[in-house]
């Protein structure tokens, strides 16, 4: 017996509103195994909403886990432009609208923060932080717990007027505007809309209405690491301690789901004391990846008697971790094997750490690490160099096409294994004079590849991108940096040729593609990076 066919509404020639979006999903509960809603724009985008019956996804701002909500997708073409397990609504046409209207593509928005944004930043820097101070002060003066640092004072963010719904959207980077002053700025200014951050390969994204946060989800794009499902308020505590990344905040975007939350002022006292916990671990050392061994060996009265200086925790879970710290396992997988959330295992592991009862070991002299100082001879220098010269093309001095794939390909599996970000640029180059345009010779891809590799790290990668176009590998930085990389070579190259007086110009056509911004495949990235570059193409009429 044949299953049933999708059911298929009618062409639109506008985005699909709350309505259409109710029979869409009318269609499924009856027992369509789809329902697609096609629509086309004025600009002459055709595009494709589709619902399907639950099923495990790990969408946009979900984890991979199963989920009992119906499964939404917007589709362009071949490309899916997101996923979503959801019942709401409103959440999917806010999610609609935003993809079809926004400019992805686009650079940041410039100019300073405005007034009644910026009023609140400031205020935060003194106000807010002496409140936060006294309340922690309050709640464990008993336990004369270490001394907890204040949020450093808000640092300006880029923000603009929103194209749509009103309020203040804004953009930055948490090394100057972190997660607890984010959250407390938004709740001050009671801001409505939503908040979401990006860290490696994992993300948080918040619902904040009238400045409390309504809900929250996690999603972690990571191949490799574990899969999590932290839901609710252990999202925000979760990225209270995040210090690197990047967030955005959109007034537009609005949901009716809602997250069992405590206010947000006790959340940001207890995000403060983990984030102090978090860098204490940090300072001595303890990652992930270190072995982390029991000190002495303690009767249970006297394990519980050197507690006694710690702050309150459970007991029972704290004498648990103590005996997980076996000498073999790594902090990384003992806090996978507690199941606890990092609102439940680091203040444990900070309490062992504070009371002295887990270290690190003496690292023993071995033949691994005795010679590890050791200054790398002249010769193998030399030898490593003239083993880079055999890799590039003598022509170009460029890697060749097929070897800066597989860097590509290295590059990707280190990302995701690392959880850091990848960029990739490619740069299509002109030269014009006496009103003549055209490709540049070997002698010019020499010039400009000579140019480009002064700026790169170690690490970096440049190669010829498919025949006639240059690539540039950026590992552990976000597109944001990559566009100021790329920007930075352009004005001195411009600047350097405009100062010898030759009358030949270099015409720049750019694309930028980022994993996991654009989602974790390799083709995503390349396909974003040609995409901005086909644009940047047409714009130069090249």
């Amino acid at each position: 017996m044949q299953g049933k066919s999708p059911t298929v509404q009618p062409a639109l020639n506008r985005v699909p509103n709350p309505e259409d979006l109710q029979k869409l999903l009318r269609a499924v509960q009856m027992g369509s195994p789809m329902a697609q809603q096609p629509f086309a724009l004025d600009s002459g985008r055709k595009m494709t909403l589709k619902v399907q019956p639950p099923r495990s996804a790990g969408g946009l701002g979900k984890t991979r886990t199963a989920n009992s909500n119906p499964l939404w997708s917007l589709h362009e073409g071949v490309n899916t432009v997101w996923e979503y397990n959801t019942a709401d609504i409103e959440l999917i046409y806010n999610l609609t609208e935003e993809a079809v209207y926004s400019t992805p593509s686009a650079a940041p928005p410039q100019g300073g923060t405005p007034a009644a944004a910026l009023a609140v930043l400031e205020e935060l820097a003194s106000a807010q932080s002496s409140a936060l101070s006294a309340s922690l002060a309050s709640s464990f003066a008993a336990q004369e717990p270490p001394q907890f640092s204040q949020p450093a004072p808000a640092a300006p963010v880029q923000a603009s007027q929103a194209p749509k719904g009103g309020g203040v959207q804004f953009s930055g980077n948490l090394s100057e505007q972190g997660v607890l002053e984010l959250f407390q700025s938004i709740g001050a200014a009671k801001m409505i809309g939503r908040l979401d951050i990006t860290s490696g390969l994992e993300s948080i994204e918040v619902y904040f209405e009238d400045g409390a946060p309504r809900r929250a989800s996690f999603r972690s794009d990571s191949m490799t690491g574990p899969v999590r499902d932290i839901t609710g308020e252990e999202v925000l505590l979760e990225g209270m301690t995040w210090r690197t990344g990047f967030f955005q905040f959109n007034p537009a975007m609005k949901s009716a789901e809602r997250s069992p939350m405590r206010r947000l002022d006790l959340l940001l006292m207890e995000g403060s004391a983990l984030k102090d916990y978090f860098d204490a671990l940090e300072k001595a050392d303890l990652t992930p990846d270190s072995i982390p061994v029991r000190t002495s060996q303690l009767s249970e009265a006297e394990f519980e008697k050197a507690l006694t200086a710690g702050i309150p925790v459970n007991m029972q879970q704290q004498k648990l971790m103590y005996m997980a710290f076996d000498g073999k396992t790594t902090l990384g997988d003992i806090v996978r094997q507690s199941n606890l959330p990092k609102s439940g295992w680091l203040p444990l592991i900070f309490n062992l750490l504070q009371c002295g009862t887990i270290g690190l070991a003496p690292k023993a002299a071995t033949k691994e690490n005795v010679h590890q100082d050791v200054p790398i001879s002249p010769l193998i220098k030399e030898s490593v160099a003239e083993a880079f010269q055999e890799l590039l093309r003598p022509d170009t001095g460029l890697l060749s096409y097929p070897l800066f794939m597989h860097f590509m390909e290295v590059e990707f599996q280190r990302a995701l294994r690392l959880r850091q970000p990848l960029s990739l640029i490619v740069i299509s180059v002109h030269k014009e004079g006496s009103g003549i345009t055209e490709q540049l010779s070997s002698e010019d891809l020499k010039l400009v590849a000579g140019k480009i590799r002064s700026y790169l790290e170690p690490y970096d990668h440049v190669g010829h991108y498919q025949t006639l176009d240059i690539g540039i590998l950026l590992p552990h930085r976000p597109s944001v940096q990559a566009r100021e990389y790329v920007d930075k070579i352009i004005a001195d190259f411009d600047r350097e040729l405009a100062q010898t007086g030759n009358q030949v110009r270099f015409i720049w056509s750019v694309g930028i593609g980022c994993i996991p911004e654009d989602g974790i495949k390799v083709s995503g990235m390349v396909a974003r990076a040609e995409k901005d570059r086909n644009l940047a193409r047409e714009k130069t009429g090249r």
